[in-house]
Protein backbone atom coordinates (compact mmCIF):
# COMPACT_ATOMS: atom_id res chain seq x y z
CA UNK A 1 0.00 0.00 0.00
CA UNK A 2 1.92 2.97 -1.32
CA UNK A 3 1.25 6.58 -0.02
CA UNK A 4 -0.03 9.56 -1.83
CA UNK A 5 2.60 12.18 -1.70
CA UNK A 6 0.46 15.19 -2.58
CA UNK A 7 -2.91 14.76 -0.67
CA UNK A 8 -5.74 17.43 -1.68
CA UNK A 9 -7.03 16.72 2.55
CA UNK A 10 -5.50 15.55 4.92
CA UNK A 11 -3.35 12.15 6.45
CA UNK A 12 -1.20 11.50 9.35
CA UNK A 13 -3.03 12.48 13.05
CA UNK A 14 -1.21 11.51 15.81
CA UNK A 15 -2.97 8.86 17.68
CA UNK A 16 -0.72 5.81 18.45
CA UNK A 17 -2.32 2.69 19.95
CA UNK A 18 0.90 0.69 21.47
CA UNK A 19 -0.34 -2.62 22.93
CA UNK A 20 2.13 -2.33 26.29
CA UNK A 21 0.41 0.80 27.48
CA UNK A 22 -2.94 1.75 25.20
CA UNK A 23 -4.43 -1.02 24.21
CA UNK A 24 -8.24 -0.77 23.44
CA UNK A 25 -10.41 -2.46 26.75
CA UNK A 26 -13.10 -5.77 26.11
CA UNK A 27 -15.77 -2.91 26.24
CA UNK A 28 -14.13 -1.25 23.25
CA UNK A 29 -13.20 -4.20 21.27
CA UNK A 30 -17.01 -5.42 21.81
CA UNK A 31 -18.54 -2.42 20.67
CA UNK A 32 -22.03 -3.73 17.97
CA UNK A 33 -23.26 -1.80 15.47
CA UNK A 34 -26.81 -0.91 17.53
CA UNK A 35 -24.59 0.99 20.33
CA UNK A 36 -22.01 2.85 17.96
CA UNK A 37 -24.32 3.42 14.94
CA UNK A 38 -21.44 2.60 12.33
CA UNK A 39 -24.39 1.10 10.30
CA UNK A 40 -23.07 -1.84 9.25
CA UNK A 41 -23.00 -4.48 11.91
CA UNK A 42 -21.51 -7.53 9.82
CA UNK A 43 -18.36 -4.95 9.21
CA UNK A 44 -18.18 -3.87 12.93
CA UNK A 45 -18.43 -7.60 14.07
CA UNK A 46 -15.55 -9.21 11.90
CA UNK A 47 -13.32 -6.15 12.74
CA UNK A 48 -13.67 -6.86 16.41
CA UNK A 49 -12.14 -10.72 15.82
CA UNK A 50 -8.95 -11.09 17.71
CA UNK A 51 -6.72 -12.61 14.83
CA UNK A 52 -4.39 -15.57 14.58
CA UNK A 53 -0.45 -14.47 15.14
CA UNK A 54 0.32 -16.52 12.05
CA UNK A 55 -2.89 -15.74 9.74
CA UNK A 56 -1.90 -12.20 9.12
CA UNK A 57 1.91 -13.05 9.13
CA UNK A 58 1.59 -15.36 6.65
CA UNK A 59 -0.32 -13.12 4.56
CA UNK A 60 2.03 -10.06 4.85
CA UNK A 61 3.79 -8.62 1.24
CA UNK A 62 6.93 -6.39 1.75
CA UNK A 63 8.53 -6.12 -1.46
CA UNK A 64 12.79 -7.33 -0.56
CA UNK A 65 12.12 -9.00 3.14
CA UNK A 66 12.66 -12.50 4.29
CA UNK A 67 10.58 -14.14 6.17
CA UNK A 68 12.56 -15.91 8.95
CA UNK A 69 10.96 -18.74 11.43
CA UNK A 70 12.28 -17.74 14.46
CA UNK A 71 12.28 -15.34 17.62
CA UNK A 72 13.17 -11.73 16.71
CA UNK A 73 17.15 -11.17 17.63
CA UNK A 74 17.98 -9.36 21.38
CA UNK A 75 18.05 -5.84 21.61
CA UNK A 76 20.90 -3.79 23.05
CA UNK A 77 19.13 -0.90 22.72
CA UNK A 78 22.24 1.10 21.94
CA UNK A 79 20.08 2.77 19.08
CA UNK A 80 17.15 4.48 18.93
CA UNK A 81 13.90 5.14 17.25
CA UNK A 82 10.39 7.23 17.35
CA UNK A 83 7.18 5.92 15.73
CA UNK A 84 5.17 8.30 13.78
CA UNK A 85 1.27 8.47 13.56
CA UNK A 86 0.17 4.38 13.24
CA UNK A 87 -2.67 5.73 10.95
CA UNK A 88 -5.22 2.82 9.75
CA UNK A 89 -4.37 -0.54 8.70
CA UNK A 90 -6.98 -1.70 5.37
CA UNK A 91 -8.16 -4.94 4.17
CA UNK A 92 -6.96 -6.42 0.97
CA UNK A 93 -3.91 -3.04 1.40
CA UNK A 94 -2.23 -3.42 4.13
CA UNK A 95 -0.61 -0.31 6.52
CA UNK A 96 2.16 1.85 7.02
CA UNK A 97 5.07 1.86 9.95
CA UNK A 98 6.20 5.51 10.00
CA UNK A 99 9.72 6.22 12.40
CA UNK A 100 12.57 9.10 12.83
CA UNK A 101 16.21 8.68 13.71
CA UNK A 102 18.56 11.23 14.73
CA UNK A 103 20.25 12.60 11.78
CA UNK A 104 23.91 10.51 10.83
CA UNK A 105 22.25 7.51 12.16
CA UNK A 106 22.16 4.90 9.56
CA UNK A 107 19.51 2.23 9.84
CA UNK A 108 20.37 -0.81 8.16
CA UNK A 109 17.07 -2.61 8.05
CA UNK A 110 14.29 -3.59 10.49
CA UNK A 111 13.07 -6.47 12.32
CA UNK A 112 8.96 -6.94 12.08
CA UNK A 113 6.82 -9.68 13.72
CA UNK A 114 3.13 -10.13 14.42
CA UNK A 115 1.57 -11.01 17.49
CA UNK A 116 -2.04 -11.71 18.81
CA UNK A 117 -3.72 -9.41 21.37
CA UNK A 118 -2.78 -12.07 23.95
CA UNK A 119 1.06 -11.09 22.94
CA UNK A 120 1.23 -14.85 21.14
CA UNK A 121 3.92 -14.28 18.49
CA UNK A 122 3.85 -15.69 15.11
CA UNK A 123 6.25 -18.27 14.51
CA UNK A 124 8.23 -15.97 11.75
CA UNK A 125 9.78 -12.55 11.52
CA UNK A 126 10.51 -10.50 8.47
CA UNK A 127 14.29 -9.01 8.22
CA UNK A 128 13.61 -5.84 6.28
CA UNK A 129 16.71 -4.44 4.40
CA UNK A 130 16.87 -0.50 4.13
CA UNK A 131 16.45 -0.93 0.38
CA UNK A 132 12.86 -1.50 1.10
CA UNK A 133 12.70 1.81 3.03
CA UNK A 134 10.29 4.59 1.63
CA UNK A 135 10.33 8.06 2.54
CA UNK A 136 7.35 9.67 2.99
CA UNK A 137 6.21 13.59 3.85
CA UNK A 138 3.69 15.29 5.60
CA UNK A 139 1.88 16.59 2.37
CA UNK A 140 0.02 19.78 1.69
CA UNK A 141 -3.20 20.51 2.22
CA UNK A 142 -3.91 21.95 -1.49
CA UNK A 143 -2.03 22.17 -4.72
CA UNK A 144 -0.93 25.83 -3.78
CA UNK A 145 0.61 25.06 -0.26
CA UNK A 146 3.24 22.90 -2.34
CA UNK A 147 5.37 25.56 -3.57
CA UNK A 148 5.08 27.71 -0.76
CA UNK A 149 5.88 27.74 2.70
CA UNK A 150 4.52 24.62 4.83
CA UNK A 151 7.85 22.54 4.34
CA UNK A 152 7.99 18.68 4.19
CA UNK A 153 8.60 17.02 7.14
CA UNK A 154 10.10 13.86 5.80
CA UNK A 155 9.92 10.69 7.30
CA UNK A 156 11.14 7.11 6.89
CA UNK A 157 8.62 4.60 6.59
CA UNK A 158 8.03 0.53 6.00
CA UNK A 159 5.22 -0.40 3.50
CA UNK A 160 3.65 -3.65 4.84
CA UNK A 161 0.91 -5.31 2.37
CA UNK A 162 -1.55 -7.57 3.01
CA UNK A 163 -2.39 -10.50 0.85
CA UNK A 164 -6.29 -11.09 -0.03
CA UNK A 165 -6.19 -14.10 2.66
CA UNK A 166 -5.75 -11.70 5.45
CA UNK A 167 -9.61 -10.95 6.99
CA UNK A 168 -10.70 -7.68 8.85
CA UNK A 169 -9.75 -8.13 12.75
CA UNK A 170 -7.15 -7.08 15.00
CA UNK A 171 -3.84 -7.61 15.98
CA UNK A 172 -0.19 -6.47 16.95
CA UNK A 173 3.05 -6.02 15.65
CA UNK A 174 6.00 -5.66 17.24
CA UNK A 175 9.01 -3.47 15.13
CA UNK A 176 13.13 -3.01 16.04
CA UNK A 177 15.64 -1.12 13.94
CA UNK A 178 19.34 -2.02 13.40
CA UNK A 179 22.52 -0.87 12.12
CA UNK A 180 25.47 -1.85 10.02
CA UNK A 181 27.61 -2.93 13.18
CA UNK A 182 24.62 -5.49 14.36
CA UNK A 183 23.44 -2.56 17.56
CA UNK A 184 19.27 -3.04 17.73
CA UNK A 185 16.79 -0.71 19.03
CA UNK A 186 14.61 -1.54 21.68
CA UNK A 187 11.18 -3.11 20.15
CA UNK A 188 8.22 -0.69 19.74
CA UNK A 189 4.32 -2.32 19.72
CA UNK A 190 1.36 -1.61 18.00
CA UNK A 191 -2.28 -2.86 17.99
CA UNK A 192 -4.31 -1.86 14.77
CA UNK A 193 -7.55 -3.05 13.20
CA UNK A 194 -7.72 -4.16 9.73
CA UNK A 195 -10.42 -2.05 8.74
CA UNK A 196 -13.48 -3.23 6.27
CA UNK A 197 -14.43 -0.72 3.61
CA UNK A 198 -17.72 1.15 4.52
CA UNK A 199 -18.95 1.01 8.20
CA UNK A 200 -20.66 3.78 9.27
CA UNK A 201 -23.85 4.78 7.80
CA UNK A 202 -24.14 8.19 9.19
CA UNK A 203 -21.43 9.82 6.58
CA UNK A 204 -22.91 7.92 3.48
CA UNK A 205 -24.22 10.57 1.27
CA UNK A 206 -23.07 13.76 -1.08
CA UNK A 207 -21.31 16.48 0.87
CA UNK A 208 -20.58 19.93 0.41
CA UNK A 209 -17.53 21.82 1.55
CA UNK A 210 -19.09 24.49 3.52
CA UNK A 211 -16.12 25.90 5.31
CA UNK A 212 -12.08 25.20 5.71
CA UNK A 213 -9.75 26.83 8.72
CA UNK A 214 -6.89 26.95 8.49
CA UNK A 215 -4.08 27.97 11.36
CA UNK A 216 -0.39 28.77 10.36
CA UNK A 217 1.92 30.85 11.36
CA UNK A 218 -0.14 32.62 13.90
CA UNK A 219 -2.34 33.84 10.80
CA UNK A 220 -6.37 32.02 10.36
CA UNK A 221 -7.75 32.08 7.16
CA UNK A 222 -11.47 30.94 7.00
CA UNK A 223 -14.31 30.48 4.01
CA UNK A 224 -16.35 28.45 2.10
CA UNK A 225 -17.05 27.69 -1.42
CA UNK A 226 -16.36 30.69 -3.76
CA UNK A 227 -14.45 32.86 -0.70
CA UNK A 228 -10.65 33.91 -1.30
CA UNK A 229 -8.21 32.27 1.08
CA UNK A 230 -5.44 34.67 1.04
CA UNK A 231 -2.03 33.41 2.55
CA UNK A 232 0.87 36.14 3.44
CA UNK A 233 4.48 34.82 3.29
CA UNK A 234 8.17 36.80 4.19
CA UNK A 235 10.46 36.15 1.40
CA UNK A 236 14.25 36.54 1.21
CA UNK A 237 15.77 38.46 -1.44
CA UNK A 238 18.97 38.10 -2.94
CA UNK A 239 19.81 41.51 -1.94
CA UNK A 240 19.17 40.71 1.14
CA UNK A 241 16.13 42.76 2.30
CA UNK A 242 12.46 41.21 2.63
CA UNK A 243 9.73 41.03 0.72
CA UNK A 244 5.71 40.42 1.69
CA UNK A 245 3.94 38.32 -0.82
CA UNK A 246 0.31 36.92 -1.35
CA UNK A 247 -0.88 34.44 -2.54
CA UNK A 248 -4.28 33.15 -2.79
CA UNK A 249 -6.78 30.48 -3.61
CA UNK A 250 -10.95 30.12 -3.76
CA UNK A 251 -12.95 27.09 -3.88
CA UNK A 252 -14.85 26.53 -6.48
CA UNK A 253 -15.93 23.00 -5.78
CA UNK A 254 -14.91 20.86 -2.83
CA UNK A 255 -17.75 18.02 -2.75
CA UNK A 256 -17.62 14.41 -1.31
CA UNK A 257 -19.14 11.63 -2.21
CA UNK A 258 -19.70 8.63 0.51
CA UNK A 259 -21.60 5.13 -0.69
CA UNK A 260 -23.12 2.80 1.41
CA UNK A 261 -21.14 0.09 -0.50
CA UNK A 262 -17.72 1.72 0.59
CA UNK A 263 -16.99 3.62 -2.71
CA UNK A 264 -16.15 7.60 -2.66
CA UNK A 265 -15.91 10.01 -5.36
CA UNK A 266 -14.27 13.41 -4.24
CA UNK A 267 -14.08 16.69 -6.91
CA UNK A 268 -12.48 19.64 -6.13
CA UNK A 269 -12.19 22.84 -8.18
CA UNK A 270 -9.35 25.72 -7.52
CA UNK A 271 -8.20 29.10 -8.74
CA UNK A 272 -5.31 29.96 -7.42
CA UNK A 273 -3.59 33.60 -7.18
CA UNK A 274 0.02 33.16 -7.06
CA UNK A 275 3.27 35.05 -7.98
CA UNK A 276 6.47 34.18 -9.36
CA UNK A 277 8.77 33.19 -6.67
CA UNK A 278 12.51 33.64 -8.13
CA UNK A 279 11.48 36.65 -10.03
CA UNK A 280 10.02 38.21 -6.45
CA UNK A 281 13.10 37.48 -4.68
CA UNK A 282 16.14 38.52 -7.58
CA UNK A 283 13.74 42.16 -7.89
CA UNK A 284 12.72 42.18 -4.50
CA UNK A 285 9.35 43.26 -5.90
CA UNK A 286 6.25 41.16 -5.68
CA UNK A 287 5.70 39.76 -9.56
CA UNK A 288 2.14 38.33 -10.00
CA UNK A 289 1.48 35.32 -11.92
CA UNK A 290 -2.07 34.64 -14.08
CA UNK A 291 -4.74 32.94 -12.48
CA UNK A 292 -4.53 29.10 -12.51
CA UNK A 293 -7.36 26.65 -12.35
CA UNK A 294 -6.97 23.19 -10.45
CA UNK A 295 -9.05 19.94 -10.61
CA UNK A 296 -8.67 16.74 -8.88
CA UNK A 297 -11.41 13.84 -9.35
CA UNK A 298 -10.24 10.75 -6.96
CA UNK A 299 -12.23 7.61 -6.70
CA UNK A 300 -11.84 4.46 -4.93
CA UNK A 301 -12.83 3.15 -1.23
CA UNK A 302 -13.60 4.11 2.27
CA UNK A 303 -13.37 2.55 5.38
CA UNK A 304 -14.34 3.84 9.20
CA UNK A 305 -12.19 3.43 12.21
CA UNK A 306 -14.44 2.89 15.03
CA UNK A 307 -12.11 2.85 17.71
CA UNK A 308 -9.79 5.69 16.48
CA UNK A 309 -13.06 7.78 15.15
CA UNK A 310 -10.98 7.88 11.96
CA UNK A 311 -11.88 8.22 7.74
CA UNK A 312 -9.55 6.31 5.72
CA UNK A 313 -9.67 6.64 1.93
CA UNK A 314 -7.80 4.74 -0.64
CA UNK A 315 -7.33 5.95 -4.05
CA UNK A 316 -7.95 3.66 -6.96
CA UNK A 317 -8.24 6.22 -9.76
CA UNK A 318 -7.72 9.60 -10.22
CA UNK A 319 -7.37 12.60 -12.87
CA UNK A 320 -5.61 15.85 -12.32
CA UNK A 321 -5.76 19.06 -14.42
CA UNK A 322 -3.08 21.83 -13.26
CA UNK A 323 -4.17 24.39 -16.11
CA UNK A 324 -4.91 22.56 -18.73
CA UNK A 325 -1.98 19.81 -17.82
CA UNK A 326 -3.84 16.57 -17.59
CA UNK A 327 -2.57 13.57 -15.45
CA UNK A 328 -4.78 10.68 -14.82
CA UNK A 329 -3.55 7.01 -13.20
CA UNK A 330 -5.23 3.42 -11.98
CA UNK A 331 -4.30 1.44 -9.39
CA UNK A 332 -4.73 -1.77 -9.07
CA UNK A 333 -5.91 -3.72 -5.76
CA UNK A 334 -2.90 -4.08 -2.64
CA UNK A 335 -1.91 -0.92 -4.18
CA UNK A 336 -3.57 2.14 -3.70
CA UNK A 337 -2.99 5.15 -2.45
CA UNK A 338 -3.90 6.55 0.58
CA UNK A 339 -6.11 9.40 0.06
CA UNK A 340 -6.35 10.50 3.68
CA UNK A 341 -6.32 9.47 6.93
CA UNK A 342 -7.74 11.31 9.21
CA UNK A 343 -9.75 12.01 12.21
CA UNK A 344 -13.66 13.20 11.72
CA UNK A 345 -16.19 14.44 14.21
CA UNK A 346 -19.65 13.70 13.11
CA UNK A 347 -22.59 15.52 14.22
CA UNK A 348 -26.60 15.47 12.44
CA UNK A 349 -25.77 16.54 8.63
CA UNK A 350 -22.20 17.27 9.16
CA UNK A 351 -18.88 16.33 9.67
CA UNK A 352 -15.45 17.89 10.01
CA UNK A 353 -11.90 16.54 8.75
CA UNK A 354 -9.45 18.16 11.12
CA UNK A 355 -5.65 18.16 11.33
CA UNK A 356 -3.10 19.56 14.05
CA UNK A 357 0.02 19.53 12.77
CA UNK A 358 1.66 21.38 15.86
CA UNK A 359 3.34 24.28 16.93
CA UNK A 360 0.05 25.91 16.29
CA UNK A 361 -0.66 25.38 13.05
CA UNK A 362 -4.23 23.83 12.52
CA UNK A 363 -6.84 23.11 9.79
CA UNK A 364 -10.28 21.43 9.47
CA UNK A 365 -12.42 21.12 6.59
CA UNK A 366 -16.57 20.97 7.30
CA UNK A 367 -18.96 18.96 4.76
CA UNK A 368 -22.66 19.21 4.33
CA UNK A 369 -25.81 18.22 2.85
Amino acid sequence: MKFLKLCLLLVLASTLTYCSTDEPNEDEMSQQDDDNGDGDSDSSNQETTILDANVVSDGIVISGASKITNGLPSPNGAIDFTLGDTGSAVINEGFEILFNVVDGLTIAGAYLQISSLDGTAADAYYDIPNASFGRESTPFISKIKKDHSRIMDFTETLDIGFSTSVPPGQFCYTVCLYDEVGNITLPQEVCLTIESFGGNSDIVGVWNMTNIQDTYNGTTVSGGIGDELCYMEQLQCNNGNVVNATYCEVYELLRFTLNADGTYLLEQEILDSDFDYDQTIQTCMVVDLPDTTYAYVSSGNWAYNQTQGRLVTIEYSYTENDNGDIFTDTYPTGQGEVFFDAPVSISGNSFIITQDFGDGDSYSITFGN
